[in-house]
């Protein structure tokens, strides 16, 4: 992990994430929904870098269970008032703690330039 990424490591910075930041997530996945035509959820959905839990919160209408995973611990602190149904893991997205093929559905909201591709 980088110096720059220290900041997420801040029980202020959680809080705000999980209670302070826009509803955008809900509109992505309504979109997502209507462009893939979705009849039925689908059955699992994997947030990759799900930060506090909202983008994973927002899963909730298309799949049956989500997951989210967040390389940083202290970032999931509030996940509980995020979603209770959704399931957070800590984890890191060059080392998904899952075999292949276990979700219908992979996002990354805002997470990926954080993946280290060495």
């Amino acid at each position: 992990m980088t110096a720059a990424n220290d900041i997420y490591h801040s029980p202020r910075l959680a809080e705000g994430y999980a209670f302070h930041r826009p509803p955008v997530h809900p509109r992505i996945i309504a979109r997502l929904s209507e462009r893939l035509q979705l009849s039925s959820p689908l059955q699992r959905a994997l947030d990759i870098g799900c930060g506090a839990g909202l983008s994973t919160a927002a899963l909730a209408p298309i799949a049956e269970m989500t997951v989210g995973i967040e390389p940083i611990a202290s970032m999931l602190a509030h996940h509980a008032a995020v979603s209770q149904e959704a399931h957070f893991v800590v984890a890191q997205a060059e080392q998904l703690p899952f075999v292949a093929q276990s979700f219908d559905l992979m996002t990354a909201a805002g997470s990926l330039n954080y993946a280290d591709l060495d």
